[in-house]
């Protein structure tokens, strides 16, 4: 019967650990010829077995870390093996890129480290200063005097070159009205980029003033840049004006001082003088002109024997404008009114001069009309600061007409500014007694 083959004994743990101990012994003190322990894989013959090696293989032998290794070791932030460098995502010392280590790192157009600055060619975010940026360069505008980005360009505060727009540098710019590229006085635009026109605010050449044409041209200075005055074309009240046609005709519409011209006279009211004589004999007249008409004279017969007035009427005319420049006054016919008085056997006429009215008498009375004068004035129109008006001239006595006797009848006008209209008259056989009646006298327009 065969007989089984015992099966090798595996040495234990502790056996195995008492050889790998005595060999290092051994190899410590055969100095330079050490022996070394290999385990083999094969199963064949004996399971250990020991081989000359010599001296450690480098393989088995660990790397010390380094920057470039592509491991990311202890104190490194990055690590991209051969693909580190200056000019890398990760630095050749293994730091980050970052704008200011004063490497040119990807995405940034420069890096002066520290002297990076918004003000430099450098700026503060790795980028080559540059008009338009945003950023002023240099230290007090020496470089760029602005910089206000895409703001820049003409007509800007900072134009496209980064400098502040200024008055003659040709381009229009905020608070100018003009720039013709010069700073030259009396070329239509001014030192200060003003236009040089009426209403800038300055007294330019052949202007006499400039308030900045405010809309007022009634005060100091005009919208014009002149000095307010009749002719000028603006109504100005301060001055009296009442208008302003800008022409040197004086009997239009507007005259020569900016007054409105009357288109003619106007008599209103009524206001008695006193009578004298015998004011309680005969009957009461009062005969009045007809519209538009004035005394102008009276007519009638004369008791020669007695000497006093037997009869009397009123003669009036009608004054009216002559057109004209000089205004006068001229004064046509008119009616006649009723004769009053019975008794007469010298007739008489006193009628005032040529383009005159009556405004007032004196004479002598008593119980009867004695003698009657007739007081004239011519009408003229003057126009002062507060434009036309119509008064009296120079006054003119007529002849005395009737006896001496009598109370002496004082001069009686009629009030300013009014002429006489009306006849009053107490009559029976005689003339009794004898008065005036008065209108206010005006212009129209």
């Amino acid at each position: 019967m065969q007989r089984r083959r015992a099966r090798p004994r595996r040495p234990d743990r502790a056996a195995l650990l008492a050889i790998i101990l005595s060999l290092g012994t051994a190899s410590a003190c055969a100095g330079d010829d050490a022996a070394g322990l290999t385990l083999s894989g094969t199963t064949t013959g004996s399971p250990w077995t020991t081989t000359d090696q010599g001296s450690a293989s480098e393989s088995d032998t660990a790397s010390e870390p380094a920057c470039g290794d592509g491991q990311l070791d202890e104190g490194e932030e990055c690590d991209d093996g051969p693909q580190n460098g200056d000019a890398a995502a990760c630095t050749a010392t293994c730091a980050r890129a970052r704008c200011g280590d004063g490497l040119l790192g990807p995405g940034e157009g420069c890096d002066d480290g520290p002297l990076n600055d918004d003000a430099a060619l450098c700026t503060s975010a790795c980028q080559a200063a540059i008009c338009g940026d945003g950023l002023v360069l240099g230290a007090g505008g020496d470089l760029e005097e602005c910089d206000n980005g895409r703001s820049n360009g003409v007509g800007q505060v900072c134009n496209a070159e980064c400098e502040l727009n200024s008055c003659g540098d040709g381009d229009l710019g905020p608070g100018e009205a003009c720039d013709d590229g010069n700073t030259l006085a009396g070329d239509g635009c001014s030192a200060a980029c003003l236009s040089e026109s009426c209403g800038n605010g300055v007294i330019d050449d052949g202007e006499l003033c400039d308030d900045g044409q405010d809309g007022d041209d009634d005060d100091d200075c005009t919208d014009l840049c002149t000095f307010p005055a009749c002719g000028d074309g603006l109504v100005q009240p301060s001055l009296g004006e009442q208008c302003d046609d800008q022409n040197a005709q004086n009997a239009d519409a507007c005259s020569n001082l900016c007054h409105h011209t009357p288109a003619g006279l106007a008599l209103s009211g009524l206001t008695p003088t006193p009578l004298f004589g015998n004011q309680g004999g005969g009957t009461l007249y009062e005969d009045t002109c007809p519209q538009g008409e004035a005394l102008i004279g009276v007519a009638g017969w004369l008791h020669t024997f007695a000497g006093w007035h037997g009869r009397i009427q009123a003669l009036c005319g009608s004054p009216g404008l002559v057109p004209g420049d000089l205004f006068t006054v001229a004064v046509g016919g008119g009616a006649a009114l009723p004769m009053r008085g019975e008794i007469g056997d010298l007739m008489w006429t006193r009628t005032c001069p040529g383009g005159q009215v009556v405004i007032g008498f004196e004479g002598r009375a008593q119980g009867l009309l004695d003698q009657l004068v007739v007081r004239c004035a011519p009408l003229l129109i003057s126009e002062g600061p507060g434009g036309f008006a119509v008064i009296t001239g120079a006054e003119t006595s007529l002849p005395p007409i009737g006896g001496a006797n009598g109370d002496l009848i004082p001069l009686t006008k009629c009030p300013a500014g009014a002429i006489a209209k009306a006849a009053r008259i107490r009559a029976g056989d005689f003339i009794d007694a004898f008065g005036l009646a008065c209108a206010e006298l005006s212009l129209t327009y």
